[in-house]
């Protein structure tokens, strides 16, 4: 199962040849959309240009980029999807909900899955896995979509979504999952328990592969969790684009889906960098019309290289994702933007300010809620437990803690109200 959604002479095609492939295919698109979303064609008529006039993939940087921060606000002027819809409502089977909020329908083509099978193929699953997804299945895409690109790859999955460690302990046991979906940091969450609970993980459980996203992984703990003899394949993509780039066997960077022009821009200037520069991560999906991403600011940051790969693939890989631009911060697997916080704060008047403090101490990410009171604040107590209590509905995690700092303590013109400090060696 799952054969038909790939075609291995992309993967090995000279650069010519690429080229021209999605030269084609880019053409395609922007006539496609430019006919059919009133967004798309309000950012070419901006910027005074027309399908027609992109006649090399260099012309492609005469597009204005999109952010996130922008598709909210054109959600808003807009809704539900600020004019990059290309299909009737009613055509649409899903749509997903992402921090901001930020309204995603789903792309049910052929073309949109195989990205997703080539990623997860990438692990060697197929039909006598049982793979768990501890990815979120709540409003948000990844688990669903991982969930259904196992299915079609033949596996047998258990909807498992994060938490319930001790739960998700006796799951991998007791049914024999032999492969993983989720972050580094929640595997190496559920081996720990598993010893805690008095299993030997070498010994009783099957798990042999694992893939793994929405999470910087470091060296050090791919040698932990690969201790433990679990595989470890990362890949990466965002909750709007989907998964576009993954690992080979040889790990040596994420090679780039041929179906998506990747650029990788200075977050100053704007420009287009070389091999070996870091800049962001800015995506164009060739295979995606319902709901098209035409140069899609990532936030993310890396670099790239041209060098051959052993495994005989000839795209260009990204490297390694190296930290984020902007206001919002990935924390456990999910963005957390100071829009969504305030929207939290809001529910409390006495709250004067706030800062959220990220930090890794071990191996797994840690949010701290600083949190300035008014003075004369009421119950304390109550107070913490009513964020601890609304801040997941809206950011889709928990706080490790809330700590109340002495009004003043918070500058009044801090720049940044997310501060990450973590380290990634």
């Amino acid at each position: 199962m799952g054969a038909q959604y790939f075609n291995a002479s992309i993967e090995t095609m000279s650069p010519e040849e690429r080229t021209a492939f999605q030269l084609k295919a880019l053409r395609d698109l922007l006539k496609y959309t430019y006919a059919r979303c009133s967004g798309v064609k309000e950012k070419f008529d901006a910027a005074g240009i027309r399908p027609a006039d992109i006649r090399m993939l260099e012309g492609l940087q005469r597009v204005p980029l999109t952010t996130k921060d922008e598709l909210r606000r054109l959600q808003e002027k807009n809704p539900p999807f600020g004019g990059f819809l290309s299909i009737p409502m009613q055509d649409v089977e899903t749509i997903y909900c992402s921090p901001g909020p930020i309204f995603e329908p789903q792309d049910p083509s052929d073309a949109f899955w195989a990205r997703l099978l080539k990623c997860l193929h990438a692990t060697g699953v197929g039909r006598g896995d049982i793979i768990t997804c501890t990815l979120s299945y709540h409003l948000v895409p990844a688990g669903l979509w991982l969930h259904t690109a196992a299915r079609r790859l033949g596996a047998t999955a258990v909807p498992a979504g994060p938490g319930n460690t001790e739960l998700q302990v006796r799951i991998l046991h007791d049914l024999g999952v032999t492969a993983y979906i989720g972050t580094p940091s929640f595997l190496y969450t559920l081996i720990t328990k598993a010893q805690e609970m008095g299993y030997d993980f070498h010994k009783q459980f099957r798990l042999r592969k694992a893939l793994t996203t929405a999470e910087m992984l470091s060296p050090s703990m791919r040698a932990t969790l690969e201790s433990y003899g679990v595989d470890i394949i990362q890949s990466y993509g965002t909750a709007d684009v989907g998964l576009f780039a993954y690992e080979c066997r040889h790990k040596n960077g994420f090679h780039m889906c041929e179906e998506t022009i990747i650029e990788i821009l200075d977050p100053v200037t704007k420009t287009r960098l070389g091999p070996g520069e870091v800049g962001e991560i800015v995506v164009t999906t060739l295979d995606v019309r319902v709901y098209p991403w035409i140069r899609f600011a990532t936030g993310d940051l890396s670099l790239y290289t041209e060098e051959p790969c052993p495994c005989g693939r000839t795209s260009n890989r990204l490297v390694k994702i190296v930290g984020r631009v902007g206001e919002a911060a990935k924390i456990r697997g999910m963005f957390v933007h100071p829009k969504q916080v305030d929207e939290v704060m809001s529910r409390f008047p006495i709250i004067s300010r706030w800062t959220v403090l990220v930090t890794r101490p071990g191996q797994r990410d840690e949010l701290t809620l600083k949190v300035e009171l008014d003075q004369g604040a009421g119950d304390v107590a109550q107070i913490r437990e009513g964020i601890l209590s609304k801040f997941p509905e809206l950011c889709h995690l928990r706080p490790d803690s809330v700590e109340f700092v002495p009004l003043g303590s918070i500058p009044d013109d801090q720049v940044k109200k997310v501060v990450d400090k973590r380290v990634w060696k």
